[in-house]
């Protein structure tokens, strides 16, 4: 009886050592590209494994979902190494992958100071972008027909959204206040704000039932890609 529970114990030991050593760790890309204002890493990982991935000194936990995972990174004017870590019964595995530097549609800070000279020049009450805020993706203005979210990295603005409640599209004023803001902001990045604008209201009104995306819009060098879902309409400003 004795000889059968210490071959019992011995071939539990050998099971759970064999599981250390083949704790794994994959990612999908070596090396991902942006789209929009984020980068979106994946990948699978041994079910139960506690994942986390680093940029710099900052560490960020990942949700395990049975073997698999997902994780955004915004994107910046810098390329940046990213270490995936799995761990597990002490064992621990790292991937490391690039994340491509984008071109900022400039700095944070002159972007401000153009946007609120032209709303004067025009006499527009619209609201103003804050003149600080805090490195990340936030929600720099936003009001019952649109909010403005960007994405701020080394004092420049990466990436900006506007983003839509499809109700406000079939509001006329708050397509009014929408396309003012549009308008003004496309301006302010360099863009020719009122063609792209009639180009948009030609797209959407073109959309197929049950399309979620359409055709890439661009102007003098600034890319706007736009995305429905049932509620919302998502307009991703790059260059």
């Amino acid at each position: 009886m004795k000889k059968k529970i210490t071959a019992g114990l011995a071939l539990m030991l050998v099971l759970v050592l064999a599981g250390c050593s083949n704790l794994k760790l994959t990612t999908t890309k070596t090396t991902y590209k942006p789209s929009g204002m984020t980068a979106v890493v994946k990948g699978t990982a041994s079910s139960g494994a506690d994942l986390t991935y680093q940029i710099g000194k900052k560490t960020s936990k990942v949700k395990n979902n049975h073997g698999d995972y997902v994780f955004t990174v915004p994107a910046s004017n810098v390329q940046q190494t990213v270490k995936v870590k799995a761990k597990s019964a002490g064992k621990t595995v790292t991937k490391k992958v690039q994340i491509k530097k984008v071109k900022p549609l400039g700095s944070y800070a002159m972007l401000t100071m153009k946007y609120s000279a032209i709303l004067q020049q025009m006499h527009l009450t619209a609201k103003a972008l804050p003149e600080t805020v805090k490195p990340g993706i936030h929600d720099l203005i936003k009001t019952d027909s649109y909010t403005i979210r960007g994405n701020i990295q080394n004092d420049q603005l990466i990436g900006a959204t506007f983003i839509i409640p499809t109700k406000a599209l079939k509001q006329k004023s708050a397509q009014q206040e929408f396309g003012t803001a549009f308008s003004v902001f496309s301006s302010t990045v360099g863009a020719d704000g009122e063609k792209v604008f009639k180009e948009f209201n030609k797209q959407t009104k073109n959309q197929s039932k049950g399309q979620t995306t359409v055709k890439e819009i661009s102007s003098n060098g600034v890319h706007y890609n736009i995305g429905f879902s049932t509620t919302t309409l998502y307009m991703y400003i790059t260059k």
